[in-house]
């Protein structure tokens, strides 16, 4: 047997996931507690995988650990055929939702950490009080395939302009946009598209002030502008500097009423022609047929319709195969 055949004898389904593990995390006690294992028997897997391959899997490098090229190399197969086991199987899982002790993993935007999560979790503790959730701030939609298709995550919720084919989605509804300001700082008679204009702006964008949010690339359409001078990640922050400031911004409907409740802001119609939101789930095909997965996006359904009250569709699919996924919003 040659330097570089391999004993596949000494190759089972456990170790394939482990190596698929320990590339993804670049570390043995992050691919311990995805696979739900201990360190040490992580590190004993790693040993294995080494001897088998005659290869150090991982090797230090700039930052930490780095799969080697040949690692990479058997990765590629290696997710292919666990994900073609689990489609496979799926159907015939068991899912014992008192019991079950699922770690679900969700890419969600900040909207959806603050409209739906709260709804989501309340079902979720009531009905499966087992199973735990990982929530993943979605900055830009350029890797959510491959995260899906990986396991990285499980599902993912935003305001998806369009996405790959390859993925499945279902929409949970739509939203708008209005603004919030002071209380009593804009009478809402004269809020005109000129006073959205001269006023100063602060912007909750996820991926930072570099972001064009969409009212942005609508204004470019027009060839207008606005000034923006405070850029924030989070919705909280957002309220908090509203309440004490002469800035106004431009959030989703949901998160004004929210913002309402606990700050001193008013609730303004964008002096814009409206624009349609569509929230949606997406998922890869292998999770599909799984039933504690497909329970789980029926859980994000009814919470969405519990919460806005918008009805429930599919989205149809472009017949276009979709290469590149537009930032989120």
């Amino acid at each position: 047997m040659g330097r570089d055949a391999v004993n596949f004898r000494h190759i089972d389904l456990s170790l394939l996931m482990a190596l698929d593990a320990l590339v993804t995390e670049r570390s043995v006690t992050k691919a311990a507690e995805r696979l739900h294992i201990s360190q040490p028997a992580m590190s004993h897997a790693l040993a294995r995988l080494r001897s088998v391959f005659d290869d150090p899997i991982l090797v230090r490098g700039k930052g930490g650990m780095v799969p080697t090229t040949k690692a990479v190399r058997i990765l590629g197969p290696t997710r292919q055929a666990i994900c073609e086991l689990e489609k496979s199987l799926a159907p015939f899982r068991h899912f014992d939702i008192e019991n079950d002790d699922s770690v679900f993993r969700i890419g969600i935007v900040d909207y959806v950490e603050l409209v739906l999560m709260p709804e989501v979790m309340a079902r979720i503790r009531s009905m499966a009080p087992k199973l735990s959730v990982q929530v993943r701030p979605l900055v830009s939609n350029s890797e959510i395939a491959d995260d899906l298709s990986t396991g990285q995550l499980d599902l993912a919720i935003a305001f998806f302009p369009e996405v790959p084919e390859s993925l499945r989605r279902q929409r949970l509804g739509d939203e708008q946009y209005v603004c919030i300001a002071r209380r009593g700082l804009i009478d809402p008679l004269d809020f005109t598209l000129q006073r959205f204009l001269d006023a100063q702006h602060l912007v909750v964008s996820p991926g930072g002030v570099s972001h064009k949010t969409m009212v942005d690339k609508i204004l470019d359409q027009r060839r207008l502008r606005r000034r923006v001078v405070y850029s924030t990640t989070r919705f909280t922050t957002a309220a908090a500097v509203i309440e004490r400031t002469d800035l106004i911004a431009t959030v989703q409907r949901q998160v004004a009423m929210r913002m309402q409740n606990g700050f001193a802001i008013d609730v303004l119609p964008l002096p814009l022609d409206p624009l349609r939101l569509v929230l949606a789930q997406v998922w890869h095909e292998r999770t599909h047929s799984d039933p504690a997965q497909a329970w789980l996006r029926k859980v994000f359904v009814e919470s969405y319709a519990a919460v806005s009250g918008h009805s429930i569709g599919e989205y149809r699919q472009s017949k276009e195969t979709i290469r590149k996924i537009v930032p989120c919003s």
